[in-house]
């Protein structure tokens, strides 16, 4: 809008100054098919992938940034930026104001890593119990999965320095029991055959896959660390 009103335009002018400069996109025709410049809000590129993919700077950056800072558990800005950046195949590129906004989050990321490096084996072990039970209770009544967050995934499966809860201080066997048990429930092969039934849409089913993918890469890089060769 500011590009716009910059220009002194309506958005009809504007849209009509694109149709005369570019051919639009046919409804039978895919993404990768199509030799043009798609120009979509998220909402409407929802289950659509491209090749390249430009973010532009019209995202509310201080909602995101306030809403991690406050440990929010939702924050529906946030939600449609990884939409966004979860349509790119190959490029993903920002506008400065994007990759500002996304290095600070990076650094506080970073930070609040660093912070929990610190936990105690009990809390990690504790954490692990949670998770199995709460993981235990969804296997049994999985519930209608409108979101990704309606999943139950492995406690900290992100967390660089403590993946999956494991601990230093574990015995080895401990931790092999443990990667292995989220290894064979997280498996895309594994999950989606038993819940995909429960996921309502084909771009939350999307969704769901790529964090699994990331949770079995995850495992596997893990199960390799430990040297061991022929087991499952």
């Amino acid at each position: 809008l500011r590009f716009l009103v910059a220009r002194q335009k309506s958005i009809q002018e504007f849209y009509s100054d694109l149709r005369g400069s570019y051919s639009p996109m046919r409804e039978d025709e895919s993404p990768d098919e199509y030799n043009g410049l798609v120009m979509s809000t998220v909402h409407r590129a929802k289950g659509l992938e491209f090749k390249n993919v430009v973010v532009a700077a019209d995202f509310r950056w201080k909602v995101i940034e306030s809403s991690f800072m406050n440990d929010a558990i939702h924050c529906d800005e946030a939600n449609i930026l990884y939409v966004a950046i979860t349509r790119s195949k190959c490029n993903l590129y920002f506008t400065e104001e994007a990759s500002k906004c996304l290095t600070r989050l990076s650094v506080l990321t970073k930070v609040r890593i660093r912070l929990h490096s610190s936990s105690s084996l009990r809390s990690n072990e504790m954490k692990f119990r949670v998770w199995l039970r709460k993981w235990e209770g969804f296997k049994k009544n999985p519930n209608i999965i409108e979101s990704v967050e309606d999943v139950i995934f492995p406690p900290e499966w992100d967390n660089d320095q403590y993946p999956f809860a494991l601990h230093p201080q574990m015995s080895l066997a401990e931790q092999r029991n443990n990667v292995r048990a989220i290894r064979l429930a997280y498996h895309p092969d594994q999950f989606l055959p038993k819940f995909g039934g429960a996921i309502r849409s084909t771009m939350v089913r999307e969704e769901i896959k790529k964090v699994l993918e990331n949770i079995t890469r995850r495992c596997t890089d893990i199960w390799s660390s430990f040297n061991v060769e022929g087991e499952s």
